[in-house]
């Protein structure tokens, strides 16, 4: 029969064991590199401080450089279907970009296919939840462009190009806040968007 000293030094060796198995396993990676459960390694300094794919339980299906992080305080804004994300392409190239609101008070972040923020990204002048849209507000550059609405913020009204930088003459002022994102439709037959919101009591169009 093992005695209690004895149990109790074969389960500390084993742990030991195991720790140092753990620390093999990662020491291939830099502290910058996130290692996938599939053993893979990617490299994105950007990432050092995101959670780890082996965090989500070895999720095969999570595509490399995901899963990122949206800022996320304490604050109010509208959820539910109003609050989306946009999957466009804002930069002409031939994948697609992803973009999401951080909350409560933004900012606003686009991501590459591979997780990788787009240059230019994300765009924190404006406060508050963004509402966006995407839509054809300028037929000389490649990609789409994007309309925001902002929760809690009078000057809450912005468009903004695919490198992040704003439309000139934009962002506008709004009669109230906005809850819910904007449409973009070519109502006149110009080849170009135009944008439709509703601010809480008041109609607009732009």
């Amino acid at each position: 029969m093992v005695g209690p000293k004895v149990l109790e030094t074969v389960i500390g060796s084993m742990l030991i064991a195991l720790v140092a198995v753990s620390m093999a396993a990662f020491s291939a990676a830099a502290p910058s590199d996130r290692r996938l459960s599939n053993g893979d390694i990617v490299k994105d300094e950007a990432r050092a401080a995101l959670p780890r794919a082996e965090s989500f339980g070895g999720d095969p299906d999570l595509e490399p450089g995901f899963p990122v992080q949206a800022l996320h305080l304490p604050g109010s804004y509208h959820g539910g279907p109003a609050l989306h994300t946009l999957v466009g392409n804002i930069d002409g190239d031939a994948e697609l970009e992803i973009l999401v609101t951080g909350l409560a008070v933004g900012p606003l972040y686009a991501w590459n296919h591979d997780g990788s923020i787009v240059t230019g990204w994300p765009i924190t002048r404006l406060e508050g939840a963004g509402y966006m849209v995407l839509g054809e507000f300028e037929r000389e550059k490649p990609g789409l462009e994007i309309f925001s609405g902002h929760f809690g913020s009078r000057v809450g009204l912005a468009m903004w190009h695919g490198n992040g930088r704003a439309f000139l003459s934009w962002p506008r002022r709004t009669a109230n806040y906005i809850s819910t994102p904007g449409t973009a439709a070519d109502v006149d037959g110009d080849g170009t968007d135009e944008v439709f919101i509703c601010e809480e009591g008041v109609s607009s169009d732009w």
